[in-house]
């Protein structure tokens, strides 16, 4: 189960992330607008993804804690987890017609809260950072 905590610090990672890496692609990238364009819309569905997951994750367990296991609630978030895998196929495919960097800029900010978590993750198991979101 999520907390507030913890989403918190993986949105402000994620806009700090977002930041400095805009700020390397505008170095380095032939395309650059379109491709922080794309990556700053991947950057805030992702974000967006994350938190209705963690929404979706908190109303799941009070339910279960209730003893009330209802499979629609179940089914809700297997149909919300669908539906957010649609929306990206669609987000990649539309981006991919427009222009290359933007498909490139939407993908690496799609995966931006998940680089956080895997940077927390990697950080927490050296001990550089003592966290304790995820043992």
């Amino acid at each position: 189960m999520l907390n507030k905590r913890l989403e918190t610090f993986v949105i402000k990672r994620a806009v700090a992330y977002f930041l400095l890496l805009s700020i390397i692609f505008a170095l380095i990238v032939e395309n650059r607008w379109i491709f922080i364009l794309g990556f700053a819309v991947g950057t805030m569905f992702s974000i967006v993804r994350f938190l209705l997951y963690a929404f979706a994750s908190k109303v799941t367990s009070d339910i279960i804690k209730l003893k009330n296991r209802s499979k629609k609630v179940i089914s809700i978030n297997y149909v919300i987890f669908i539906l957010h895998q649609f929306l990206i196929l669609f987000l990649l495919y539309f981006s991919y017609k427009y222009d290359i960097y933007l498909f490139a800029g939407v993908v690496a900010g799609t995966l931006m809260v998940a680089f956080v978590i895997m940077i927390n993750v990697i950080t927490e198991f050296l001990g550089i950072t003592k966290n304790h979101f995820f043992i």
